[in-house]
């Protein structure tokens, strides 16, 4: 089942529905008894958020706001958690003795 096949089954189930902000800032807990014994059940109205994926106009639209962050770089990573640098330090070397002793082919970690 693809996604959007999974979000229109929720949306016609109405566990998916648009939310604006006005709907949000207006959530407010309903408070209903439970019989006899005055205890009390906190039920909220209307979830607070709700997200329509069977658009998808508006699923390209919010994907492209998405940043990806990571930014690999072979040699930043080897200066970083090479073996090198792990020889460098005390705790550097405990730990390429104790992947030796594990039997690790890297010992450097990259």
């Amino acid at each position: 089942m693809s996604l959007q096949q999974a979000a229109s089954t929720l949306i016609r189930r109405g566990g998916l529905k648009m939310c604006s902000m006005r709907n949000a800032q207006s959530f407010k807990p309903q408070i209903a008894p439970i019989a006899r014994n005055y205890a009390v059940e906190i039920q909220p109205v209307q979830s607070l958020f709700k997200i329509d994926l069977s658009l998808p106009s508006l699923w390209n639209e919010f994907t492209l706001l998405i940043k990806r962050t990571f930014q690999p770089s072979i040699i930043r990573k080897r200066r970083k958690t090479g073996f090198l640098k792990r020889q460098k330090s005390v705790g550097g070397r405990r730990v390429l003795k104790r992947r030796a002793l594990k039997g690790r082919v890297r010992l450097g970690g990259c």
